[in-house]
């Protein structure tokens, strides 16, 4: 689940603004741009020049983005990313609205999920060429899509979003039933062990991964991630026999 960055960016409110011009005052033509001046936080000269030619291109093309969040069950499903070899939850969200587009449909996700994940909210976005709204979109998506996958928002994003990187939050949750009998209404969404667990002993865990740190040593071999310094929230709560773990990251490691 992606919760999302702004997507007109408080450096781009800076430029607009005028300022009065005094008498040895040089404009902003005549002097180098120094970033700390324009820039209120670190923003690389790349990412404002994707921004600034998405918003240019906007002007002159009926092409439309369409944010969409999507939620779904992953028992079936090899993952979000389209692959070969079965059903993926990309796939499967792309087919449903192609016919309503009138063209192919290529999500762009804010993360991958593992083979059997589930989402209650992953953010994705879409270009759309055809005039329907939103909700046109996601009516007769969710008509076309299986039971175990819905579209539970739909609206209009400006072109130069993109819903992997502007997702400024990513949430996993895990829960456990520790003792007693194992679950039967829950067992999709609940892992389950024959014996009791020290709830103390759980939150101690915790206190090694909260904050940040260097997790290079957890990603697996084929992780190609440049960042690997991640300030981690995480916390647990025990009830009834059930231990959640909700851990929150802008990123993650695979």
């Amino acid at each position: 689940f992606g919760i999302l960055r702004d997507p007109f960016p408080s450096c781009i409110a800076k430029l607009q603004r005028k300022r009065p011009r005094g008498p040895a005052q040089a404009t902003l033509a005549e002097r180098p741009i120094r970033r700390k001046a324009f820039f209120s936080r670190s923003v690389s000269w790349a990412w404002l020049a994707r921004r600034g030619k998405a918003i240019i291109r906007s002007m002159s093309t009926s092409e439309r983005n369409i944010f969409l969040v999507i939620q779904y069950d992953g028992g079936r499903f090899r993952g979000w990313q389209r692959q070969a070899g079965g059903p993926t939850v990309q796939q499967t969200v792309e087919e449903a609205l192609e016919p309503i587009n009138g063209a192919p449909v290529r999500l762009t996700g804010s993360g991958r999920t593992d083979a059997g994940v589930h989402a209650l909210g992953q953010a994705a976005n879409f270009r759309a060429c055809s005039s329907h709204s939103p909700q046109a979109f996601l009516r007769a998506a969710n008509a076309r899509l299986p039971e175990d996958v819905a579209i539970v928002e739909a609206r209009e994003a400006p072109l130069h979003f993109n819903a992997r990187r502007d997702a400024r939050l990513r949430w996993y949750r895990y829960r456990l039933a520790a003792g007693g009998v194992r679950p039967a209404l829950h067992r999709a969404t609940t892992a389950f062990v024959p014996y009791a667990l020290d709830p103390a002993l759980g939150a101690r865990a915790l206190d090694l991964f909260r904050g940040e740190h260097d997790f290079a040593g957890f990603r697996g071999a084929g992780c190609g991630a440049r960042r690997t310094v991640l300030d981690l929230e995480c916390w647990l709560c025990a009830e009834g026999g059930v231990w959640t773990f909700d851990f929150r990251c802008r990123s993650f490691l695979y």
